[in-house]
Parts: structure tokens; C-alpha cells; sequence
């Protein structure tokens, strides 16, 4: 059984989902109505083994700010399959926030996850 959590190092905390996050994330079982955002602390940086940021941005950011956790940091996207040529070569290091976006970039933020959380699994099992 894995502990799993989500948190933001920037924007406005607490708010709720948009409604095309809510949506996109009912094909993958999950419910994000009454779902809050919050942001990363230190204790949650200290209880989790690892800590997946999404963008070579966040990862800088994240080194320079709490270089403790150094060993705890990984870039997501790195274990993904990229499925078609991306438009920009940084697309291939970058999950791009959907935030403000439509349904269908909320659904291909989330299928690109789901895509680096099985390639991350498929490393360590």
C-alpha cells in the first residue's frame, strides 16, 4: 500500500478544483469534489520518501529552496514514455499545468501522469 498526497509550492491555498480537473479525473477513479489545494510544508517533505515535481522549473526551485531533500526529489516526467514527437524539445521534461486550461488539456495532463507513474512503478517493482 503506497501513502499518496499532492501539494503545490506556489499559487493561492486553499482553493478547489476547476471543474475540468474534477472531470478529466473521474476516468481514473478519482473524486476531487470538495478537494482542496494546499501547499507543500516541511512536514510532508520530511514524511514522504519521494517527492515528484512536475517541470525542470519546479525541480530547480525546489533544490535551491530545500536542498535537504535532494535525495527525495525526482522529475516526473523523466519516466514517462513520450508517445508522438513533442513540439518543443523541453515538452519531453515538462508536465504543463492544465490550470485555466480545457477539459481535454486537464485529460492529457492527467494521461501523461498516469503515464509517468507507471513508468516510475515499472523501475522500482
Amino acid at each position: 500500500m503506497y501513502d499518496i498526497s499532492s501539494a503545490g509550492i506556489l499559487g493561492e491555498f486553499p482553493r478547489p478544483s476547476p471543474v475540468e480537473a474534477i472531470e478529466a479525473a473521474k476516468c481514473y477513479g478519482v473524486d476531487l469534489n470538495g478537494h482542496l489545494s494546499r501547499r507543500l510544508d516541511m512536514k510532508m517533505m520530511e514524511y514522504f520518501d519521494v517527492i515528484f515535481v512536475m517541470d525542470v522549473w519546479q525541480y530547480n526551485y525546489m533544490n535551491r529552496v530545500h536542498p535537504g531533500i535532494k535525495n527525495k526529489l525526482l522529475l516526473l516526467p523523466l519516466f514517462g514514455e513520450y508517445p508522438i514527437v513533442p513540439k518543443n524539445k523541453y515538452d519531453i521534461y515538462n508536465i504543463k499545468d492544465p490550470y485555466g486550461k480545457s477539459l481535454y488539456e486537464f485529460s492529457e495532463c492527467y494521461k501523461r501522469i498516469s503515464n509517468c507513474l507507471s513508468g516510475f512503478m515499472n523501475e522500482i517493482i
